[in-house]
């Protein structure tokens, strides 16, 4: 019994450390701005300092949702219920495509118009 917890736990420390590594390169190849590890997007905004939601075009089934400038726990709990709808395949109630990662390449910046 001890030396399956202890076989778990040496997988847990394994998978953790892996998917850690796996997601730091997943995030500076799909996002061109994030460049400086280990944790390349916190303290560091988002060009127009709007949040990027959706899905990674070049990495099916890799979704963003990062880049809220300090709003992230006031648009958390709509952020989670659109990335439910996104994830599950389902239309998202509200249009996120302003928010896509491909703004950036397109030179569609976000404006807020006023700041709060």
């Amino acid at each position: 019994e001890k030396g399956k917890q202890a076989e778990k736990q040496k997988m847990d420390i394994f998978i953790e450390f892996y998917v850690y590594h796996l997601i730091e390169f997943l995030v500076m190849i799909t996002i061109p701005f994030a460049t400086d590890p280990p944790y390349p997007i916190i303290g560091r905004p988002v060009p127009d300092r709007e949040p990027i939601l959706g899905e990674v075009p070049q990495l099916q089934g890799f979704y963003n949702a990062v880049g809220f400038s300090g709003h992230g726990f006031m648009l958390g709990p709509v952020t989670g219920r659109l990335m439910a709808e996104l994830i599950s395949g389902r239309q998202p109630h509200m249009d996120i495509s302003p928010l896509s990662l491909e703004r950036f390449e397109k030179g569609e910046l976000l404006r807020e118009p006023s700041v709060v």
